[in-house]
């Protein structure tokens, strides 16, 4: 009974990642619990895992086999903390399993078949982040709904696959729905009495003005701040999650679905089975290259590229166990980024093109200049000097010393009226001798 009281608290004053129409679906299974006053108890003790091979079928969890499988955990129905009597298993009896696998050498990885609207915001993120962290490669994968806070576990994993006919992805949000329950408990003769403390005046102040129809402190005090965690771990965990359906926005159509980085794949359970067996052999080759340095560095420039500027993009992210997926629109943009570049570099090669000519003929000068330098100085009887400018101010010097020897006055250059004026007076000479 204990237990059942546990659960019964945690279905009634938790907060909830969860798509309306499935949390309304539940409804009547609340009232029932309130009707009978307690959780009925199943017969089913333990949760039946099942394991998938790749090619030999299906086995049951306690089948001994010295083949390599797939593990199978099922997440079906509302996620909750902890597991319910009644049915739904909770997400801390999911991570003892999940520990049992992590030490099974014969389970090569993980796959998580989904079909919830989402669930409980405890233990969720708790939960998420160990499967972030999981050591084997998990596959998330549907047939229905991967919605708020399921969305939230699948985020985690490494590949999300969703069938072709599944209903429902996305709906990232956080809600409350509000039972105010004491108009139940005073119809059963029980009369309600609140009291606090003199200087506990902030206690429950949030559900204390929703009861008079003030919301505003439940959203900022109560909501917002679970969901601002929500939305940044799963950009960190799947950055390839447009960030304009953080808004709560969900969608029945998986080529939309992908093309919002939703999902990775459309496809079929056992493509998704397959993808862990190819996961793992991958994971297998990335720890034979494994960097040993264990330097984990950040990726600006992609991150821009891809419209992620916000995002920190590190070699854990980006390579590694968990790998990351680009959408459609994202491919593009960085094609764009990288047709501009390429663009870019060809102009400046042009360029380079240019000025590499333009050194070709500089350098040609250059070398006539030295070679009719040097060929002054053999006619100078000089030596060279240490540079082509020290050649050419040992020659100015030698000119200046020619200049200034005596008789070395420069020849005169007769124009054709002097020679015509000299040519009379020589002729009047000779006549008078």
């Amino acid at each position: 009974m204990d237990n059942n009281l546990g659960n019964l608290y945690s279905l009634l004053a938790g907060k909830w990642m969860i798509e309306d129409q499935f949390a309304n679906s539940l409804a009547p299974y609340l009232i029932n619990i309130l009707k009978k006053g307690d959780l009925p108890e199943s017969n089913k003790t333990k949760p039946t895992g099942f394991v998938y091979m790749s090619t030999d079928g299906i086995v049951s969890e306690e089948t001994d086999t010295d083949q390599k499988y797939v593990a199978v955990l099922s997440i079906k129905g509302p996620i909750l903390k902890y597991s319910q009597f009644c049915g739904p298993q909770g997400t801390k009896s999911m991570v003892n399993i999940l520990e049992k696998w992590s030490d099974d050498q014969n389970v090569v990885g993980v796959l998580l078949d989904i079909d919830s609207g989402g669930g409980q915001v405890a233990g969720t993120g708790e939960f998420a982040h160990y499967l972030h962290n999981y050591k084997k490669p998990i596959v998330a994968y549907t047939d229905g709904m991967i919605c708020s806070a399921a969305f939230y576990i699948a985020s985690a994993t490494n590949e999300i696959i969703a069938n072709s006919h599944a209903d429902c992805i996305g709906s990232i949000g956080t809600m409350i729905k509000y039972l105010d329950i004491d108009g139940y408990y005073e119809k059963m003769g029980a009369k309600v009495i609140e009291v606090y403390a003199t200087k506990s005046t902030h206690k429950n102040n949030a559900f204390r003005k929703a009861k008079e129809g003030d919301l505003k402190p439940m959203i900022k005090e109560e909501l917002d701040p679970i969901n601002e965690v929500f939305h940044n771990e799963v950009l960190e965990y799947r950055p390839q999650v447009i960030k304009e359906n953080l808004n709560g926005h969900h969608t029945s159509s998986m080529d939309q679905a992908k093309e919002l980085g939703l999902i990775d794949v459309i496809g079929d359970k056992q493509y998704a089975i397959d993808r862990v067996f190819a996961l793992a052999e991958q994971n297998n080759q990335n720890q034979n290259n494994q960097d040993m340095s264990g330097e984990n560095k950040n990726y600006g420039q992609i991150a821009a590229a891809t419209g992620q500027e916000e995002l920190k993009l590190s070699s854990k992210i980006l390579s590694g166990k968990k790998g990351v997926f680009l959408t459609q629109s994202q491919l593009e943009l960085l094609e764009q980024k990288l047709e501009g570049h390429d663009s870019a570099l060809n102009t400046a090669l042009e360029a380079v093109d240019e000025k590499t000519k333009e050194v070709t003929t500089l350098e040609a000068t250059a070398a006539t200049i030295e070679t009719s330098v040097s060929n002054a100085l053999e006619t100078a009887d000089l030596e060279a000097g240490e540079d082509i400018n020290a050649s050419i101010t040992q020659l100015g010097t030698k000119v200046k010393e020619y200049g200034a020897q005596a008789g070395s006055e420069g020849t005169k250059v007769i124009s054709k009226g002097d020679r015509d004026t000299g040519e009379g007076e020589s002729t009047a000479i000779m006549d008078s001798i």
